[in-house]
């Protein structure tokens, strides 16, 4: 079974049109990601090359606001891909 259907399968119906779930399937199939481990491990690298970007951007001038301010919106997303991998394939 593939990763997506796998996933599909575990998560609740009504879960399955949340946000954050469609975003984590887009990963999935972007990234061509085969199994739970490399989906993890994806995210959580994500995650960390967001944080950082948010720090070293933080005393940036206004023009970085709007950027700070949408990986700050991705980086909530990517950790909710990760609840969720995390509760429903682990």
């Amino acid at each position: 079974m593939s990763l997506k259907k796998e996933l599909l399968a575990a998560v609740p119906d009504n879960l399955k049109r949340e946000p954050h779930l469609l975003a984590l399937v887009e990963y999935i199939e972007r990234e061509k990601i085969e199994n739970k481990l490399h989906l993890a491990s994806y995210l959580k690298k994500e995650i960390s090359m967001a944080e950082q970007l948010i720090e070293q951007n933080k005393k940036s001038g206004a023009t970085a606001v709007k950027l700070i301010r949408d990986k700050i919106v991705h980086l909530e997303v990517l950790k909710k891909c990760l609840g969720v991998t995390e509760e429903f394939l682990f």
